[in-house]
């Protein structure tokens, strides 16, 4: 009702023929939304986010119990907001249309209005900075701060206590019986299947986002604390594309950029010698995320490899 009625208004500013008056009533409506608005909506945000410690348990917890109301307060004004930077974005592309019609042959009206609704494309980008903001924290404090023995954290630290250290009939024992990444699998779907329905597709694809960066970051940081083999590589890079699989059938955004760096460090653990990284990183076949102090840190991570061998190469 509210964009609709803002919608209106700012069709029969553009309808005088006066890109002066025009612009005024946009930059009007805009201030408002900037304003009075926006701040009614993140104040209802924020209030709900103070109303428990145990804020971070509600959208992931299994027993929701007496916390649904809280919750649903919480998923409700994260979806406002993203729905009403939606919306404003549909306000600008409406009215920039119908100005197009009505100043057709004014390009000097046509080049004011455009100004003037860069305005609320700026308005609608502050109300997804809050929702980012929202969510990041959400993923962060989520991870960190949930416990239990199938909580996203406490798998996460069993990652850190994953032996890469394999020898060849290690890594077939693992394969066989390894019960780690599937129940970390299952865990990250259920962090899913949580989400999915409560939140609007938009802030869905958010948290995906968010808690995808927050798993590539935690595990690239375990696993330069490590040592590998050859054959710990080679389940290191399993691991990994077994988790980003995950995450690109999750999201119906591409999602898998985001594995790249974890994935070329994979592929850095798994060459024979020291100086087939030169072929690698001579190849035109990928863009490399690593500099060359990283890839020298990742080589020296191979129980294989000696310091003298990796500072040889030149890259």
């Amino acid at each position: 009702d509210v964009f609709y009625i803002l919608k209106k208004c700012s069709e029969r500013a553009f309808s005088t023929c006066d890109m002066n008056s025009a612009c005024a009533i946009v930059n009007l409506l805009n201030s408002m939304l900037q304003t009075l608005y926006k701040d009614q909506l993140s104040s209802k945000l924020a209030v709900c986010w103070e109303k428990t410690q145990h804020l971070t348990q509600l959208l992931f917890a299994q027993d929701q119990g007496n916390q649904e109301k809280v919750e649903s307060s919480i998923i409700t004004a994260l979806n406002n907001i993203q729905v009403s930077a939606a919306h404003i974005g549909t306000l600008k592309n409406h009215l920039m249309a119908h100005t197009m019609d009505v100043f057709e042959h004014v390009p000097a009206a046509i080049k004011m209005a455009t100004h003037c609704l860069d305005g609320l494309g700026d308005t609608r980008d502050s109300y997804m900075r809050i929702v980012h903001q929202y969510i990041a924290k959400f993923v962060k404090d989520q991870v960190s701060k949930v416990s239990g023995p199938k909580a996203l954290g406490t798998l996460l630290e069993r990652f850190g206590q994953q032996n890469y250290e394999l020898k060849e009939g290690d890594y077939l024992t693992r394969e066989a019986n390894d019960s780690y990444i599937p129940t970390l699998l299952l865990a990250l779907e259920s962090q899913h299947k949580a989400m999915n329905g409560r939140l609007t597709q938009s802030n869905l694809e958010l948290m995906l986002s968010a808690l995808a960066n927050h798993i590539v970051n935690s595990i690239e940081t375990y696993a330069m604390r490590k040592r590998f083999t050859f054959w710990g590589g080679l389940q290191f890079d399993k691991d990994v594309r077994k988790i980003s699989s995950l995450f690109n059938k999750l999201s119906t955004k591409p999602i898998r950029d985001k594995f790249s760096r974890l994935l070329q460090i994979a592929s850095l653990l798994q060459v024979d010698k020291v100086e087939e990284i030169l072929d690698y990183w001579t190849s035109d076949a990928q863009v490399w995320r690593l500099s060359p102090m990283d890839v020298k840190a990742v080589l020296g991570l191979r129980v294989e490899f000696s310091k003298a061998a990796i500072n040889k190469i030149q890259l």
